[in-house]
């Protein structure tokens, strides 16, 4: 078995279910030809600054902790001197330079990570794959610095500096966070055998909070709770 890192791969999906079968849009693929050096991951937590008056001090007040960057810089080249970058060839079997040089490549990449989708009225949700590395987000900025052209001006070298911000869907967000505090909002989907009771006591630790949290989802009958229901347990002062 081959111990060579397998190449960068960035996929785009329509949501942020990322369903394979639903999800994935046609030609929403990119595969790099040489991989990056490395990424860099960056971790942000924001705080409300309090500072009583006639004081030095401030009080830093957790705000909420923001989604995860992660930042790849891309390389293209067409100048020969990476294997596979010559497709075309002249009558001696010799690789010839695409007349585009590399504008076809940035251009994929374009489409598969930042152009808009018109039937989601945005650009696409990716998911990058690299080793072990399963990263589901969004590009949030990108830009390309142009390094070697051919005398009319034809750029064959180019780098894409680019950074994502991590996304998940709101309900598979909630789930992960595993959070029991009563003063923000839950979302929950109901699953067979669920109670109300129960459910509330999964995010409140109290079962009483069961008419309040039946008055806010307007349920009617709270005791036959059908599976797939989607459920908001509203911040609740104890």
């Amino acid at each position: 078995m081959s111990s060579a890192l397998e190449k960068v791969k960035i996929t785009a999906y329509k949501t942020a279910k990322f369903d394979e079968k639903k999800d994935k849009i046609a030609s929403g693929e990119f595969k790099v030809l040489v991989n990056p050096e490395g990424y860099t991951r960056s971790y942000k937590i924001k705080y409300k600054d309090q500072q009583a008056s006639g004081t030095k001090a401030r009080k830093m007040e957790f705000d909420k902790v923001e989604p995860e960057d992660i930042d790849l810089d891309f390389l293209f080249d067409k100048t020969g001197a990476l294997p596979g970058t010559f497709k075309a060839t002249d009558s001696a079997g010799i690789g010839q330079e695409s007349k585009d040089g590399i504008w076809p490549d940035i251009e994929q990449f374009k489409k598969v990570v930042y152009d808009y989708k018109g039937e989601i009225h945005q650009p696409p949700f990716l998911i990058i794959q690299w080793g072990e590395l399963i990263f589901k987000c969004v590009l949030r900025e990108m830009s390309i610095n142009f390094k070697l052209f051919r005398p009319d001006g034809t750029p064959i070298r180019a780098t894409i500096k680019a950074k994502f911000t991590s996304t998940v869907e709101n309900e598979l967000r909630v789930r992960s966070q595993k959070d029991k505090s009563p003063d923000i909002t839950h979302l929950r989907v109901v699953k067979a055998g669920d109670t109300l009771p129960m459910m509330c006591y999964e995010v409140y630790e109290e079962a009483g909070y069961y008419m309040q949290v039946a008055k806010a989802n307007n349920l009617a009958n709270f005791r036959n709770l059908q599976p797939g229901t989607r459920l908001f347990f509203p911040p609740i002062e104890k």
